[in-house]
């Protein structure tokens, strides 16, 4: 008997129905499942949530998806599409991850006068809207999330028209600061991390491994100390 095109799918109670082809589209744990079981024709998941499993379906079946513009839920998508093991669809959510983020200098001043905590500026780069140079295990969500609540964390976009661009000297990155030195055609901008505390001033990191590493040096040290 030839095995059914159709897969049922019980997610968290509810359920769905798909096709072989939808689920085997993408690499992950669908596709996994149903190589390890060629004849299977059900698929349960009862503790995961339904909330957001049209998105993944749609996902799988036409390779992209429209995001939710909202951070809460974006983030349970994310957990989603990890659980499934959809690398890619983690991914995007993770390049459209909206957060606070600074328009120019003087509001970078502004929030530095009216902020109570130290402030982390976190500028990374894009390359028609997707990110570039991302340092190695960095997640948007679970940055902001593990952070948020000990200083003020802000993202700045810097969109570049090519991957190799013509982009400002190092002074152009400072807030305030004029450009004194001629622009050059470089390799497109690194993510840059600024630490700015009150009673230090500010920090720039250009290597990521080296600010995660003294900044949770820091983190450790919170309770002993209220600011860096």
């Amino acid at each position: 008997m030839p095995v059914s095109s159709t897969v049922k799918l019980n997610i968290g109670g509810e359920a769905f129905k798909t096709s072989r082809t939808t689920l085997s589209h993408f690499n992950g744990l669908f596709k996994t499942m149903l190589e390890k079981d060629t004849a299977t024709t059900e698929l349960s998941f009862p503790h995961r949530s339904p909330k957001h499993f049209d998105l993944i379906l749609n996902y799988m079946r036409d390779g992209d998806v429209l995001l939710p513009r909202n951070n809460k839920e974006l983030a349970e998508v994310r957990e989603e599409a990890e659980f499934y093991q959809l690398n890619e669809l983690a991914r995007q959510c993770d390049s459209i991850w909206i957060v606070q983020y600074n328009k120019g200098p003087r509001e970078m001043l502004r929030r530095i006068a009216g902020s109570k905590k130290d402030i982390l500026v976190v500028w990374y780069s894009t390359h028609k809207d997707e990110l570039i140079n991302c340092p190695e295990d960095f997640s948007f969500p679970y940055f902001y999330e593990q952070y948020s609540d000990k200083i003020d964390v802000y993202f700045q976009k810097v969109e570049t028209s090519n991957r190799i661009e013509n982009v400002p000297c190092d002074s152009c990155w400072c807030p305030g600061r004029k450009c004194d030195d001629k622009c050059h055609n470089v390799e497109a901008p690194s993510w840059r991390f600024w630490l700015y505390s009150a009673n230090r001033g500010f920090h720039t990191f250009d290597e990521f491994s080296r600010f995660k590493q003294l900044f949770e040096m820091r983190i450790m040290k919170w309770k002993d100390d209220s600011h860096f």
